[in-house]
């Protein structure tokens, strides 16, 4: 048996193999240790710096822009669903139709307001959202606690359509050292030598990379945690809105 929002949770899905792929792409990112490490020694300390040498494959973005173009998809196949089911008729899109629908992920509840008094203006599209329905739509946006993410994912999905890739880089997480010291003991001295450098002690420095945002709107994170923020919560938007459909 079928439900009218199966094609949303199958964005939802399809949205998810694209999260398996985008970790799959940045952990072979990382894996080419894609920086170099300089080591500086001073009078009083030992001093490491780590650089990028090589940012990300720009199919990363690309995936990146599949995964949300099918994560907007499902939002807007459920509002489409719902609200043809409230205004009791099939919905038509351009250019046969006037029908423009899609799900509204608003900044504050002015907006909001606004948005769902166009939807149900009696002498416009008069759609007839019930109070439910509104009630639910309002518990999911992005100045709700909890749905936080969706203002990110609102402006990205929204600037994937304008340009490719999306800008993202190679960033130095965190840089680790470990100083190796040689023994100076008279009665422990493996190696003789006049070269006093071998006593000097040795630092052994690694850096952590990740791929992360360029855009200034952007959390500075790593992108396949926001990505997993993203595919989470549109996967438990969806079936809220089972109840609303016919």
């Amino acid at each position: 048996m079928t439900h009218p929002l199966d094609g949303a949770r199958l964005k939802v899905v399809r949205a998810q193999e694209h999260l398996k792929s985008l970790n799959a792409a940045v952990l072979k990112y990382k894996s080419l240790k894609p920086y170099v490490v300089r080591i500086e020694k001073k009078p009083d300390e030992w001093h490491g710096t780590a650089d990028i040498t090589d940012h990300p494959d720009p199919m990363i973005s690309a995936i990146i822009g599949d995964c949300l173009h099918n994560l907007s998809s499902a939002l807007d196949y459920t509002m489409w669903e719902v609200v043809g089911t409230c205004a009791g008729r099939v919905l038509v899109p351009p250019p046969q139709g006037e029908d423009r629908i899609y799900f509204p992920l608003c900044e504050n509840d002015v907006v909001f307001n606004k948005t769902i008094s166009r939807l149900n203006h009696l002498k416009k599209e008069n759609y007839k959202l019930t109070d439910a329905v509104i009630v639910a739509l309002k518990s999911v946006q992005p100045y709700q606690a909890g749905y936080e993410p969706l203002s990110f994912f609102r402006e990205l999905a929204n600037a994937d359509q304008h340009r490719l890739p999306l800008i993202i880089i190679g960033d130095i997480e965190t840089i680790s050292t470990r100083v190796i010291t040689i023994s100076r003991s008279p009665t422990f001295n493996l190696v003789l030598t006049d070269d006093p450098s071998y006593h000097e002690p040795q630092m052994n420095t690694q850096a952590t990379v990740c791929v992360t945002w360029q855009d200034p709107f952007m959390p500075p994170e790593p992108v396949e945690r926001t990505m997993a923020d993203f595919v989470k919560l549109v996967a438990d938007i969806v079936p809220r809105f089972d109840r609303f459909c016919i």
